[in-house]
């Protein structure tokens, strides 16, 4: 019996299954890009109080610190750099660039163990990450604009498509002719 597998997508593909089983649609990016400033204004808070409960969480604070010994990099290098992704996954999404999926999954490669921590970030810790992040965002969203719960949608589509992209990175390597630039 054959099962259906998405470990063989690539990128690209993977990004649109995604996107078709979550229904992120056009109107979804035009709320996105709609409310992008109010995330990108707020990253700092929103990427603060992320890496506040991953230096408090026993499990990602012990991994946090074994990635600041192998690489050298400290805290705020780790938070500078989620803020510079955060903000980077944003400018690529408004501008509906193709780039996006093969960003994804190369995050998704670093926190698998294929950077150059060679720390791997457990799934269940990545899964609880977004979900932070989610949370954080919508938060933010809904106090700069109240009861845009269409926007907190979006915002929350996005994520979640961006993390199965990343996710896939945990399978192994990408199939053959695809590239994680």
């Amino acid at each position: 019996m054959t099962v259906y597998s998405a470990k063989d997508l690539t990128p690209p593909e993977r990004l649109k299954r995604a996107s078709e089983f979550l229904e992120l649609g056009e109107r979804d990016l035009q709320l996105i890009r709609q409310t992008s400033g109010i995330v990108r204004s707020r990253a700092d808070h929103i990427v603060g109080r992320l890496y506040d409960r991953l230096a408090s969480f026993p499990e990602s604070a012990e991994l946090l610190t074994q990635a600041s010994s192998v690489t050298g990099e400290g805290l705020e290098r780790r938070r500078d750099a989620l803020t510079n992704w955060l903000g980077n996954v944003v400018k690529l999404v408004e501008e509906g660039s193709d780039w996006l999926p093969e960003a994804l999954h190369t995050t998704g490669a670093t926190h698998a163990g294929a950077g150059k921590s060679e720390v791997r970030v457990p799934i269940d810790l990545m899964v609880l990450t977004m979900a932070l992040l989610q949370d954080t965002i919508s938060a933010e969203l809904l106090r700069a604009r109240p009861g845009d719960l269409d926007a907190v949608s979006a915002w929350t589509k996005l994520l979640w498509v961006a993390f199965d992209v990343m996710a896939a990175a945990y399978d192994g390597p990408l199939p053959a002719g695809a590239s994680a630039t």
